[in-house]
């Protein structure tokens, strides 16, 4: 079965709550989830290089900020 018919077959049986991560995982291409998965493993492990606490997130929200 390809992708397209398989995705048309679990369609009818997703919750709409769930809808928008089923059409994502169906559109973003295989590599794409290898990077994901990849990132998940990395700060399970915990490593947060290239993480943006958000704390500082929240900084950048305040009073001058664009």
């Amino acid at each position: 079965m390809c992708r397209s018919e398989e995705f048309e077959t679990q369609l009818g049986g997703v919750p709409a709550m769930e809808l928008p991560a089923f059409v994502a995982a169906y559109a973003l291409p295989r590599q794409a989830w290898e990077e994901i998965d990849d990132r998940i493993e990395r700060l399970r492990a915990g490593d947060f290089s290239g993480c943006t606490p958000l704390k500082d997130l929240d900084d950048a929200s305040g009073p001058g900020a664009p």
